[in-house]
């Protein structure tokens, strides 16, 4: 079971989210919805793994926005803050801009990771 708290990732968080069924959910300051949410995977090393899922709700361009950046980052530190498991990230390969996708989250990674605090495998 995943744990978190949620005050702990508002006070983190450029935009406020709610948790809705499980998921969390924020909207921005252009309307578009975004739902992130965990789901259980297979165990690895003896580590329980979760993948985790970004979901814009509406099926509209968006312009670059960095707090949906930072809101995203605040929900995946409180993951790590409060969960010692593995996050896998897979990119959607349905539309076909899963590559555009993987730059983005490895811009992320790069750009906010600790040293050394985190390790990713392709």
């Amino acid at each position: 079971m995943i744990k978190f708290s949620l005050p702990a990732i508002n006070n983190a968080s450029p935009y406020e989210i709610l948790l809705m069924d499980g998921d969390f959910t924020f909207c921005t300051d252009l309307n578009i919805h975004y739902s992130i949410s965990f789901t259980e995977e297979m165990e690895l090393g003896g580590c329980s793994s979760y993948q985790i899922i970004i979901r814009k709700i509406e099926d509209t361009h968006s312009p670059h926005d960095p707090k949906v950046e930072a809101t995203i980052l605040a929900i995946v530190n409180e993951f790590f803050r409060s969960n010692l498991e593995i996050l896998l990230y897979l990119c959607d390969t349905t539309d076909g801009r899963e590559a555009s996708r993987n730059r983005l989250f490895m811009r992320w990674f790069e750009k906010n990771a600790e040293p050394g605090r985190f390790t990713i495998k392709q």
